[in-house]
């Protein structure tokens, strides 16, 4: 019995340990309370720009800058040196150089001597894909988590310059801006273009290509097709019924 009681004493002690720790190395989360992020777009387009000046451009050359001169700026304000950023996303870093993008790693810690008066730049050469951002805010002197910030940058829309006399047409609609936060299917930006055409009172009819209309128009045949054998399948079933329900009532009158 006796020794239960040491055991249990023992146990006690030992949690109660682990949760002075732990309360003592994140007692400090104060100290980040004004750490702020936010991602600045960036553009260096430059009709004379040469990655590779003198010679040949081979495809690496091509991974210090995206084909259109866009990259994003996130910035992290109001570190110290007593901070380490901790940087990672939703979308695997891989990047292939041949598709003109920069590989990254899965997740970058930057130290303070890469701040510049409290504040880190880190550039993201990601401007095609939409990506969330984790910002993972350390204290170095006990490897704290002080601060998580999250942010979502947005990607270039495609079909500005594809869909440009859908667009020109309808130059409010969501996808016809130049950075959007998601990318859809050509198929749904035809759809979602007449709906908010239709809403606006504007003809885009003849805008909208002969192949996306026959792919509707075979897909509206194929639902009524469906919806008549609905129908059917229910006139069916509504006959065997009363059927069914004729016969109980004439057995009941005979009997």
């Amino acid at each position: 019995m006796k020794k239960v009681k040491m055991f249990s004493l023992f146990c006690i002690c030992f949690m109660l340990g682990v949760l002075s720790i732990n309360a003592a190395e994140c007692s400090d989360k104060t100290v980040a309370k004004n750490v702020k992020a936010k991602y600045e777009l960036k553009n260096e387009t430059d009709e004379n720009y040469d990655p590779c000046p003198g010679k040949e451009c081979s495809q690496s050359d091509w991974t210090v800058a995206p084909p259109k001169g866009y990259y994003y700026n996130l910035i992290v304000n109001n570190l110290t040196d007593d901070m380490y950023v901790e940087i990672s996303n939703d979308y695997n870093d891989n990047f292939d150089a041949e598709e003109g993008q920069t590989t990254y790693p899965e997740k970058d810690v930057i130290n303070a001597d890469k701040f510049q008066n409290g504040t880190l730049t880190y550039e993201s050469l990601r401007v095609f894909y939409s990506v969330n951002y984790t910002i993972n805010i350390y204290s170095k002197s006990n490897s704290c988590l002080l601060k998580t910030i999250k942010l979502k940058t947005p990607l270039v829309n495609e079909y500005v310059s594809t869909k440009s006399d859908i667009c020109a047409k309808i130059p409010d609609f969501e996808y016809c801006q130049e950075w959007v936060d998601e990318s859809i299917s050509e198929d749904d930006f035809y759809k979602k273009a007449k709906d908010y055409a239709n809403k606006n009172n504007v003809n885009i009819k003849n805008e909208i290509p002969d192949e996306y209309k026959e792919k509707e128009q075979k897909q509206d045949n194929k639902s009524k097709i469906n919806n008549i054998k609905l129908i059917l399948i229910s006139i069916v079933i509504l006959l065997a019924i009363i059927t069914i329900v004729t016969g109980v009532i004439v057995r009941g009158k005979r009997k």
